[in-house]
């Protein structure tokens, strides 16, 4: 049994190497396939590692359809591995072919997201969430809608309130922007995340009384504290006054001691401290006065010198005890009000999933880790262990502290029973530190990062050290020689400007090429920044314009050609610009669905239909509607858009509504779907294959699905998601992909052009970080955020801020490193030129300085080929529209006329005409028995249209006979949302008979029972309802009111009181 980690450098084979341990394993086995579970970080690694797999598989089943320099490497690697012959080899691979093709669903290859959830799936009782939940990615939506429920407290819970108002108040003293609800937003953001996870689950649990009690000691000390100072700096400044001495006629004038003083007279206690001025003075390097100063002066100054080197000697007191306590109260006050409703905040997310089905993907771990945490044995992989007994986990660089303490246990598990487990990553790939990637647990393997003296990690740990076997993987195939030898001297080189605490993450960085031929170039352009912002920006862009059109005539096609960026704002500038100069292009925000004109004429066609009065709406409809006129060629109907500019609302609103054809355009009763489909058809947008509307309508079917809104709540939801979602292009499309570095992990490029390379640290990655306060006797406060700014190194948290900022460092460089290792042939970086003293930590100084390096640095050239360009054989190109393979039609009709839908209600004889009034009473029965509430009504006659279960031409007939129901005055409150709720209530007699109750309204003094019949009035009604009346009282001891409602196929209701 082994724990095998392989360090795995860019382009070294790591995928390959994970396919040779899978089918080690598996061919020694193959029943075994079952019991292997990989994970990796994405959902494209884990289908290509899938892929690898099966394909090797295939390659040894079918020699003669092989590749047979491919097959034959491939076994030679594997006998190797497995000491068997190919005979045996080839006919194990058949069976484990044979046996995860007809049994996929055992071929466990996923991402580290998707193992969770499928985990918390299986566990959803022990883990007490919904059994039925819906997976919410976007943390924005779901911070939104607690900031939103947490205002909606106000003035009805009084802590709320308070602390609320409380907040307003301090960020009005700050003088900053007193958004309550942003900053909630923000800070309910954060506990998302599972650092806030990690540092609470030892907590205690804090009462409200807790809360106020820490955070009124820590607005107290922190004013309690500037108040001494200021009163020791206003006793310094009345002295002087006493000897009509004015403050910058002491040392320094005005940027001396007399300006120090004023400064903390006016509680600018950090900005004195963190100066030089002041400690010159603690220390005596420095006198109040100067030596030369007029006899006036000194004589005037010696009278009140000793009072003033007597408060002098207090502020020293208090730098030297009480500073540091002081800075890490404040940093505590930034976010001491959202903290205070921290426990709020936590229970509107239970609230949430309870009530809505959702729980947001970061649960997942946290959920797993609790229980974890509290079972005394992990039960929760107890099944799981018997399934799986060997783990591959590739990207371990990327993984979060709290996923892989969650693996841990499986681990263990697996090494005691002798088993095989793997562990591949590399630490200068580790760009996603803001995920909560941890890199360093990787770095330090076998140990486990923060262990935190628990007994059961460092149980494990101890295993782990028994069977830990390393391997570097230092071969790169991906890139030319060329390449690899550049990049083997720059990173040797520039590693020596990482901080020395993380040098040591390069130190095997250098590797070997398996391409021979001496080919592969790296080329520098330092770029004039002369000018403002603007002509800057259009130098990269010719620039890049320029590269492209020549990598053409070299025999390049687009496809082979990626534009990496840091920022998806910098690549959206590119993709612009190359696709205004007739370059395919495929980009974010190219394929965004709101970047198509189409997709917004439709969104605002239907915002109109229910708002036309907004005018910001109607502008975009009239500049959409003249956009979708131009790529038409319809100059007559452009004229006629500029037209509708210029006329009175009123009549605009009716000329765009006759334009966009929104007088024939019925919505009322109809799904959302039906809204977009009817709309695409009416604009004429279903005559040219459009993938952008293709792709919305896919958007619009997962909202139905998932949400069920109305119009009305798609638009809002449009408004939130409408930057996120994106159209999918096919692999093989012919265009320049521009794309950020973070979205080129992993992949690879022929030709790789690097702009805009001058990227710094200047703020550290991490914004905030988690403390324990357990020594700093807060009341009962345990953990606290503060902001990682220069304040914290004057605060017992200095080393964190420290080991931040080389963190940080170390991002930079590790960004550079993976944008850098994704070219096969060509690299070409475009870079600001630095100054020639310029000393920062940024990368054009690294450039720079590896160019003075190798003396070869010339203040005026400014560009540098490193290698030689590969011979590129010139093809016909193939250079066609990314569009080339749409779908050549769209096809687009009524389906109401040409389905007739059958349905459940076909059970009730809805189609029997010779009993209409009972088949008008069932179907409205129907509908009652799902609305519990008056609002629910208008999302469950849209569920009706949409099942077919209702006619389009019954809609409002139905709609304005259940409107009489519900808001009749004597069974109104019945539907009120503050009673609780049960309907088709079946209900067993002590004499064995079961009653069947339509409604019941539980209120706290009372219980309203509703009954519903259809055609005459009978005596025996009323005596059914006393019945039930009776028998509900007897149960609930409390007083019930009955009520007899009486409908047919006409609109009129009858309501009878039954007493």
């Amino acid at each position: 049994m082994t724990l095998k980690v392989y360090r795995s450098s860019a382009g070294s084979g790591k995928t390959y190497t994970l396919v040779l341990e899978y089918l080690g394993l598996v061919l020694r086995k193959p029943g075994l396939y079952r019991n292997i579970l990989a994970v990796t970080f994405t959902n494209k690694a884990a289908n290509e590692l899938k892929e690898r797999v099966l394909h090797s598989l295939w390659l040894l089943v079918n020699p003669a359809e092989s590749n047979v320099v491919a097959r034959n490497i491939l076994i030679k690697n594997l006998q190797a591995n497995l000491m068997q012959d190919e005979k045996t080899i080839t006919s194990n691979a058949s069976r484990v072919f044979s046996n995860i093709l007809h049994h996929y669903s055992d071929f466990s290859i996923s991402t580290i997201d998707s193992f969770a959830h499928r985990l918390v799936r299986t566990f959803t009782r022990d883990l007490n969430l919904p059994s039925q939940f819906e997976v919410e990615l976007e943390s924005e939506q779901l911070a939104q809608l607690m900031a939103d429920i947490l205002m909606s407290k106000i003035g009805q819970d009084e802590f709320v309130t308070e602390t609320i108002i409380g907040f307003v108040m301090h960020l009005m003293n700050e003088e900053s922007d007193f958004q309550v609800e942003k900053e909630l937003k923000t800070f309910s953001k954060k506990l998302l995340k599972e650092e806030a996870y990690l540092y609470a689950r030892n907590a205690s649990i804090l009462t409200e009384e807790d809360i106020n009690h820490a955070k009124e000691l820590i607005l107290n000390t922190v004013n309690e504290m500037e108040f001494r100072v200021k009163l020791i700096a206003d006793k310094m400044l009345g002295l002087l006054d006493s000897q009509q001495i004015d403050r910058f006629e002491l040392a320094g004038g005005s940027r001396g001691i007399g300006s120090v003083i004023e400064s903390l007279s006016n509680r600018e206690i950090e900005k004195v401290f963190l100066a030089k001025t002041i400690h010159s003075h603690f220390s005596g390097e420095k006198e109040f006065i100067k030596k030369t100063s007029v006899s006036d002066l000194s004589n005037s100054f010696r009278i009140i010198e000793p009072q003033m080197k007597s408060c002098l000697k207090l502020l020293e007191a208090f730098y030297l005890n009480e500073f540091k306590r002081f800075n890490l109260y404040k940093l505590l006050r930034k976010n001491i009000y959202a903290f205070a409703l921290q426990s709020q905040m936590l229970q509107i997310i239970r609230d949430i999933g309870t009530e809505k089905q959702i729980i947001h993907i970061s649960e997942f771990n946290k959920s797993i880790a609790r229980l974890l945490q509290n079972a005394a044995v992990p039960f929760i992989y107890e099944r799981l262990g018997e399934r799986y007994s060997h783990f591959l986990l590739d990207e371990f660089q990327d993984t979060s502290v709290l996923q892989w303490q969650n693996f841990l246990p499986l681990i263990e598990n697996s090494l005691a029973n002798a088993n095989q487990n793997l562990i591949v990553g590399d630490g200068k790939q580790s760009i996603y530190r803001f995920r909560s990637g941890e890199v360093e647990q990787f770095l330090i393997l076998p140990k486990v990062f923060r262990s935190d003296n628990q007994e059961s990690l460092i149980r494990i740990e101890q295993l782990m050290k028994q069977h830990y076997a390393f391997s570097n993987l230092d071969t790169n195939y991906r890139s030319a020689a060329g390449i690899v030898s550049f990049n083997n001297d720059f990173f040797d080189f520039v590693k020596d400007k990482l901080p020395e605490s993380m040098q040591f993450v390069y130190s095997d960085q250098r590797q070997k090429s398996a391409k021979t031929m001496d080919e592969g170039s790296t080329t520098f352009h330092f770029m004039d920044e002369a000018g403002n912002a603007k002509s800057k920006m259009q130098s990269y862009l010719d620039h890049i314009l320029e590269l492209v059109n020549q990598l053409v005539d070299d025999g390049y096609n687009w496809r082979d050609i990626a534009v990496l960026s840091r920022a998806n704002t910098t690549g959206n500038q590119i993709a612009r610009f190359l696709a205004n100069h007739s370059i395919g292009v495929v980009s974010a925000d190219s394929l965004l669905l709101n970047a198509s004109s189409s997709v917004r004429l439709i969104i605002n066609v239907m915002r109109f239909y229910l708002q036309p009065e907004d005018r910001i709406n109607r502008t975009e409809l009239m500049n959409n509607l003249y956009d979708f006129s131009i790529d038409k060629s319809s100059n007559d109907f452009g004229k006629l858009v500029i037209q509708l500019s210029q006329l009175q609302e009123e009549e605009q609103i009716t000329a765009l509504q006759k334009i966009a054809n929104l007088n024939e355009m019925g919505i009322k009763g109809i799904t959302v779907y039906d809204v977009v489909e009817q709309t695409v058809r009416l604009l004429n947008l279903e005559s040219t294959p459009d993938p952008y509307i293709q792709f919305l309508m896919d958007e619009v079917h997962r909202f139905q699905v998932n949400e069920r809104g109305s119009l009305e709540d798609f638009l809002s939801y449009w408004d939130e998601v409408k930057g996120k979602r994106s159209v999918i292009v096919p692999e093989e499309t012919n265009a320049v992909k521009v794309m950020t570095i973070h979205k080129a992990k992993g992949l690879e490029f022929p030709v790789v052009i690097l702009p805009f390379v001058s990227s710094s640290p200047g703020k550290n990655s991490l914004t905030e970080a988690w403390v324990d306060l357990r020594e700093e006797g807060i009341g009962k406060l345990e953990t606290g955020l503060i902001p990682l700014n220069k304040s914290v190194e004057n605060t017992r948290f200095a080393d964190l801020y420290v080991n931040e900022s080389d963190k940080s460092k170390l991002d930079v460089m590790n960004v550079l490193y993976v944008a850098m290792t994704r070219p096969s042939e060509r690299m070409y970086i475009l870079s600001p030129k630095p100054k020639s003293t310029e000393v920062s930590f940024t990368y054009p100084v690294f450039f720079r300085d590896f160019l003075a390096h190798k003396d070869i640095w010339n203040e005026e050239q400014l560009k540098y080929t490193f290698g030689k360009h590969p011979i590129k054989l010139k093809l016909k190109n193939d250079i066609h529209a990314i569009d080339d393979n749409k779908t050549k039609v769209f096809i687009s009709s009524y389906w109401q006329t040409k389905l007739m839908v059958t349905s459940e209600l076909q059970t009730l004889n809805i189609l029997n005409k010779t009993n209409e009034a009972l088949v008008w009473g069932n179907l409205i029965h129907l509908i009652l028995s799902e609305i519990h509430y008056s609002s629910d009504m208008e999302h469950i006659l849209s569920k009706y249209i949409e099942n077919g279960l209702l006619k389009l031409t019954e809609f409002d007939k139905v709609k304005s006979q259940i409107q009489r129901i519900l808001f009749h005055p004597l069974l109104s409150f019945g539907f009120d949302e503050t009673a609780n709720i049960k309907t088709e209530v079946e209900l067993l007699s002590k004499d064995g008979k079961v009653y069947r109750i339509d409604r019941l309204s539980y209120f706290e003094n009372r219980i309203l029972l509703i009954d519903y019949k259809t055609g005459a009035k009978l005596e025996k009604h009323g005596n059914q309802i006393k019945g039930y009346m009776n028998y509900v009282f007897e149960l609930e001891s409390k007083p019930v009111e009955g009520y007899l409602v009486y409908f047919g196929a006409d609109e009129e209701i009858e309501v009878e009181k039954v007493s």
